[in-house]
């Protein structure tokens, strides 16, 4: 959504906008609707963007007149211009790559039976 630089973190409010509009455009020009139970962390990811979105469609734009950098939205603003609770917002605003890690899956097996999901679900 926005050039990142090496080193910058992403957030999950930048990573679940790509994710939303990514899925919406396929979902609208190929007719594809996805699958996101392999991995119930996109939902969450999803879930938290989309209801930022019901509220006002044009909240992403609002925000980028305060602040161009979808990665550098902080909690404050989100609070105050969109109107979020704080809780959603510091969720909103952590960083994306340490909410994903594959280590929260609890151990290896956990992980590997997750990746088996995944790709089965891909084959269908």
């Amino acid at each position: 959504m926005s050039p990142v630089t090496l080193g910058s973190s992403r957030t999950i409010l930048e990573e679940g906008l790509a994710e939303c509009f990514a899925q919406q455009y396929v979902t609208r020009v190929h007719g594809y609707a996805f699958d996101n139970s392999h991995h119930p962390k996109t939902g969450v990811v999803m879930g938290a963007v989309s209801t930022l979105l019901a509220k006002n469609k044009f909240v992403i734009k609002d925000l980028r007149t305060r602040q161009p950098v979808i990665s550098k939205i902080d909690e404050k603003l989100l609070v105050e211009v969109a109107g979020v609770e704080r809780s959603q917002a510091k969720f909103l605003c952590s960083d994306f790559q340490s909410y994903w890690q594959p280590s929260s899956w609890g151990s290896a097996a956990q992980g590997v039976e997750h990746l088996a999901s995944y790709l089965r679900s891909i084959w269908k």
